[in-house]
């Protein structure tokens, strides 16, 4: 009773009978985090100025997609329970929100990571596996907003865990069609789809081309060498700038 109160352990006797939780319960988008985001989306927007006459960056510029994808957000457990997924795309939601206007969202439903598995990690078996990373997707408006989310939610810690964003190349003519929204946010399947083909080509082996090493001169300063938050700052940077390619 007493880990129950603490939120370790729930019980549901939804679905499959009676299961237990062992973790806590998926921290929400709580108010220091709200705060913590409109501070680094300051920054960005102080940086990245919206380009002048107010245009809007078209899809054919700089990225080819409006997706993007958070690895970190939602645990594979927690997809077993409608309620919790229900409150994970809510949480999903605000923190679209907070960043700029977007078309939709979708995490995957634990049925759908068993359909999609190229390894079979999940095959055969009706519990989930924590050792499974879980994709959460969110199409923004247009590329700006995208490109002030994998700025703004990179490294940003949510229940415990440091969130993995990049943006999400879905048709190679730079066109994605408008994801199909109720104002629960759920969005048209063949966005869905496309989004786990793409995690499912990402993650094949045989996919995979040999890696080419680049190397970056002249990009660190003193500052950066100095003061270990400055330089965790630029390597973010660029990481971000290496997963536009």
């Amino acid at each position: 009773l007493r880990l129950m109160q603490e939120g370790k352990v729930t019980s549901s006797n939804k679905g499959r009978g009676h299961r237990q939780r062992t973790r806590p319960r998926k921290k929400k988008f709580s108010a220091l985090k709200k705060n913590v985001l409109k501070e680094r989306l300051r920054k960005w927007q102080e940086l990245h100025p919206p380009p002048q006459g107010g245009k809007t960056t078209s899809s054919s510029d700089t990225h080819p997609s409006r997706t993007v994808c958070i690895y970190g957000f939602a645990e594979p457990d927690l997809l077993q329970d409608e309620d919790e997924l229900e409150e994970l795309l809510n949480n999903l939601n605000d923190m679209a929100a907070a960043v700029a206007p977007f078309d939709g969202v979708f995490i995957p439903t634990l049925e759908q990571l068993k359909a999609m598995s190229s390894t079979n990690d999940m095959e055969d078996t009706t519990e989930a596996r924590d050792d499974v990373e879980v994709p959460a997707f969110v199409q923004f408006a247009d590329i700006r907003g995208a490109e002030a989310a994998v700025s703004c939610w990179s490294d940003l810690t949510m229940g415990g865990q440091k969130l993995k964003v990049m943006h999400v190349p879905l048709a190679d003519n730079g066109e994605e069609n408008s994801a199909s929204l109720d104002n629960g946010g759920s969005v048209g399947e063949d966005w869905g789809k496309r989004c786990l083909d793409w995690v499912r080509r990402k993650d094949d082996p045989s996919s995979k081309s040999s890696s080419t090493r680049v190397v970056l001169e002249n990009v660190l300063t003193e500052d950066d060498l100095e003061d270990d938050d400055c330089l965790d700052e630029s390597l973010r940077d660029i990481r971000i700038m290496a997963e536009k390619y």
